[in-house]
């Protein structure tokens, strides 16, 4: 049996110490009665049996059903209460962490269209001021069977989320440079903080304060940048450097098909070649006879990006054709019709594309390859299609609580949509958004603080309606969608004025569109997929 605990505390707090259990080996007797002293900026979370249960914040406590009702209810103490019961008993320190150190590992991948090899990597540090917000949150998630845990267990999760969203506020601002993502540092640093804010809820943190010294580039080798970038924006870099090498050393084989496959494109760039760089090609006999190798690997990747887009064209390797993914190889080709996927976007049709690669060059029969990536529906509430109902497509992507997410989502469908969106405004501009409101919805449907904000934004580009909780705007959504169109949740906010999580509005959104009952006979119906 483990020792009964009349008394017990918490003082000798360590300077990094985030949750600390008593007794340290676990599982000590508690009964009501007991006392348990809480200091300023500290709580204390009960847990039976892997199960969070009560809280206590500071003084001293005497324990009784009063101050531990879920415990009392699932131990079912007598009257009288003197009967003792086993639980484990965390210390959360609710201090802030101040001048926490951050940087960027791995660096953050910048495309500088036009400029040099199109891409830099760029590197920051910085601090951050965190602290734990939420105890018993905080405790489910990393506290429950640890004797202690301090900042440094959780560091790699932090430095994940921060990097993250830096580059993710970076890609949808628009820099091209350097001096593009140190002019927008500030904002970036404003706007991380929300955003982070917003996910470190999730686990029950918080960070008081967010800085980034500004960025520079990182020097590596072109076989060291193959860990940063993908395969293609690699090959495109290898390419030029074997361009420039046979610029300088003419003896070097350079053509163009040599000079690297990427997506299995190699070939048909040497189809091209004959017929589209007429005149004094630099490419004769296999060897590169040019005078400036920069200008002819811009055609080239001219070349290249047209060999990608024309699918048809592909001697061995894979592309699309804006309809069909396109597959050659092994004496064979197949057709995969992309209204097949459950998954939609552009990005999403390339992600397809990089997944059977590998599984078809193995020798995975390419119908066999195909059902495994059409069975696939993507993660909870990034895009999740949550089911067809009379004609109209569903959609779950209470994931996008920013502006570029959201134009990332609308960008993958077809019109009319119907976009849900609203929540609690990060006060970001709406702008961006705009042109694809204007192309793609023909009816907003907004709810909570950000409203009318965005309905200021939008009321001249579309037709706007206001509900007043979420159920409210998938009956609206509903009466305004017809048959071939899509309900798209993306609220383009966070979700904290209504929800407790973004995972929550996710949640209760597919719960209320999976309890509609159908309108139409099934022959009626018809589908966006």
């Amino acid at each position: 049996m483990a020792r009964i605990i009349d008394v017990v505390d918490h003082v000798n707090v360590m300077d990094d110490e985030l949750v600390y259990r008593e007794p340290q080996q676990g599982g000590g007797d508690f009964r009501m009665g007991s006392q348990v002293i809480v200091q300023e900026s500290q709580a204390a979370v009960f847990v039976r049996q892997g199960q969070v249960l009560d809280a206590l914040g500071p003084g001293s406590h005497t324990l009784s059903t009063a101050n531990l009702p879920l415990l009392s209810g699932l131990i079912g103490l007598v009257t009288g209460g003197r009967n003792p019961f086993t639980a484990d008993l965390y210390f959360v320190n609710l201090k802030d962490l101040p001048q926490v150190p951050w940087g960027t590992n791995p660096p953050i991948v910048l495309e500088t269209p036009g400029k040099g090899v199109g891409v830099v990597l760029l590197i920051t540090h910085g601090v951050i001021d965190i602290g734990i917000d939420d105890s018993v949150r905080f405790v489910k998630q990393y506290g429950v069977g640890k004797p202690i845990l301090r900042l440094g267990d959780i560091r790699d999760r932090i430095q994940s989320m921060l990097l993250g969203e830096v580059a993710g506020l970076l890609s949808s601002s628009g820099a091209s440079s350097i001096m593009d993502a140190n002019r927008l540092l500030a904002d970036l640093e404003g706007a991380a903080l929300a955003r982070l804010n917003e996910q470190f809820a999730a686990i029950g943190m918080r960070i008081k304060a967010f800085e980034a010294k500004p960025f520079t580039a990182k020097d590596v080798s072109t076989e060291e940048l193959r860990n940063y970038v993908d395969f293609e924006t690699y090959e495109r870099i290898r390419r030029l450097e074997v361009a420039q090498s046979a610029a300088s050393n003419p003896g070097v084989g350079g053509t163009a098909a040599g000079a690297g496959v990427g997506l299995g494109v190699g070939q048909q760039i040497g189809v091209y070649r004959d017929k589209d760089m007429v005149g004094d090609s630099p490419f004769t006999g296999g060897k590169y006879t040019g005078k400036n190798p920069v200008k002819d690997y811009q055609k080239l990747r001219g070349l290249y990006q047209k060999a990608v887009k024309e699918a048809d064209l592909i001697t061995v390797g894979i592309g699309f054709n804006g309809r069909e993914i396109v597959w050659r190889g092994f004496g064979e080709e197949r057709r995969f019709a992309v209204a097949e996927l459950r998954l939609r976007g552009l990005h999403n049709v390339e992600n397809v594309m990089a997944s059977l690669i590998p599984a078809l060059l193995a020798g995975c029969p390419p119908p066999m390859a195909w059902q495994a990536v059409c069975s696939f529906s993507g993660l909870e509430h990034r895009m999740a299609l949550v089911r067809v109902l009379d004609g109209v497509s569903w959609y779950n992507d209470s994931k996008g609580t920013n502006v570029g997410s959201v134009i990332k989502s609308l960008a993958g469908l077809a019109p009319p949509v119907t976009l849900i969106a609203g929540g609690k405004d990060k006060g970001g501009d709406y702008a961006p958004l705009r042109p694809l409101v204007a192309d793609k919805v023909r009816h907003l449907v907004l709810i909570g603080q950000a409203a009318e904000r965005m309905a200021e934004a939008f009321q001249d580009v579309t037709c706007v309606h206001r509900a007043t909780d979420l159920r409210h705007a998938v009956e609206r959504a509903r009466e305004v969608t017809p048959a071939g169109g899509s309900v798209l949740l993306s609220p383009a906010c966070s979700s904290f004025d209504m929800f407790t999580s973004f995972e929550d509005r996710g949640r209760q959104f597919t719960e209320l569109v999976l309890a509609c009952e159908e309108k139409l006979d099934a022959a009626t119906s018809g589908s966006t997929i």
